[in-house]
């Protein structure tokens, strides 16, 4: 598995910036709700997640991200 960098990771956010039903997905999620998806990559700043529902994020395999602080 190829590793990430710092800035790929940046880029995460911002590259979602050229999916507007991602960006309308996203907006409407109230803060701190709960998702289910699957591991979709494991990196050395944490873990993408391949959200169950919700549109694909453009560049990376999963659109949701887990940092390793918050991994138990």
């Amino acid at each position: 598995m190829d590793a990430v960098s710092d800035d790929e990771a940046a880029g995460v956010f911002f590259s979602a910036a050229g999916s507007p039903e991602l960006w309308k997905f996203l907006e409407a999620l109230p803060a701190g709700v709960m998702l289910s998806g699957t591991v979709a990559s494991i990196e050395t700043f944490g873990v993408f997640v391949a959200l169950d529902e919700g549109p694909a994020h453009p560049v990376f395999p999963g659109v949701g991200f887990v940092p390793i602080p918050e991994l138990s």
